[in-house]
């Protein structure tokens, strides 16, 4: 049996989710990025590109090894593969500044066991012809 090796594309819209002061008006941002996905409003992160990821997983709208690419007025910003981004953080300390970490989180519990699932899933819908 032929499986499909091509990975799909996904694009995240990212914009500042950047707010004025209620009193004075002045910029009060809290360094947040409101992300879109097809049109529709999927949160707002600090680590835009990881979240996107974990909640496209989250949701079975894609496979690990499909392609994710986050845009900032229309340019492309951060481009990588769903499971790579999901498994990744943003964490800063008082002794150091921020770095890019492994995510841990008891909702995800292992990316191999949602790959897997997610490919059973990818090879039930081609043998179905879906």
């Amino acid at each position: 049996m032929e499986t499909d090796t091509t990975a799909n594309h996904h694009r995240v819209d990212l914009e500042s989710a950047y707010r004025l002061h209620p009193t004075t008006g002045e910029g009060s941002g809290h360094g947040k990025d409101r992300m879109t996905y097809e049109g529709e409003f999927i949160g707002e992160s600090r680590e835009p590109a990881f979240a996107a990821a974990r909640y496209l997983l989250a949701k079975d709208l894609a496979l690990p090894s499909d392609r994710l690419t986050t845009y900032r007025n229309g340019k492309p910003c951060i481009f990588t593969t769903v499971g790579r981004a999901a498994r990744l953080t943003i964490k800063e300390t008082g002794k150091s500044g921020p770095r890019i970490v492994a995510y841990r989180d008891d909702e995800v519990k292992g990316l191999k066991a949602l790959r897997e699932r997610q490919v059973t899933i990818a090879q039930s819908n081609a043998a179905a012809g879906i």
